[in-house]
């Protein structure tokens, strides 16, 4: 269930994001934002580099530079907080990995279906081609 003032409050947001480069975020209920991550830990990963904003579109879900690139598919373990009301990603190990809005640089590569990918649950799956159809980027660290 989205948080009510998601679908007033995301559209504002991406629209102060994509104004200004150095914008952050601001969502106080993290559990709004469709964060997809693997439901388990994989050896092997796809090493393209990634360097950009990441930010969050009118649906809720984490994109690759503005609101029609890619939703990323976070690794395994890692999870969506909030800092002083800024939305940040977190590895495995609690360190922040960067705030919403905000650049990113971590490796991965881009599917067009989740059909290619293992370790996606069904449920995974389903919520990510409901909520935010398109590509997916499967994020592999933070570099």
């Amino acid at each position: 269930m989205r948080h009510p003032l998601l679908s007033l409050a995301a559209p504002v947001l991406a629209c102060l994001a994509a104004c200004d480069p150095s914008a952050s975020t601001s969502v106080d209920d993290p559990s709004a934002v469709v964060f997809l991550a693997l439901d388990t830990h994989q050896d092997m990963y796809m090493d393209a580099l990634f360097q950009g904003r990441v930010t969050l579109d009118a649906q809720g879900c984490l994109r690759l530079g503005s609101g029609a690139g890619d939703t990323v598919i976070w690794p395994h373990g890692y999870t969506l907080d909030t800092r002083g009301g800024t939305l940040v990603v977190k590895d495995a190990q609690g360190r922040e990995v960067g705030a919403v809005g905000g650049s990113f640089r971590f490796g991965g590569g881009e599917v067009t279906s989740l059909d290619q990918v293992n370790h996606v649950s069904a449920t995974t799956r389903t919520k990510a081609e409901e909520s935010c159809p398109g590509r997916y980027w499967f994020a592999s660290r933070s570099m």
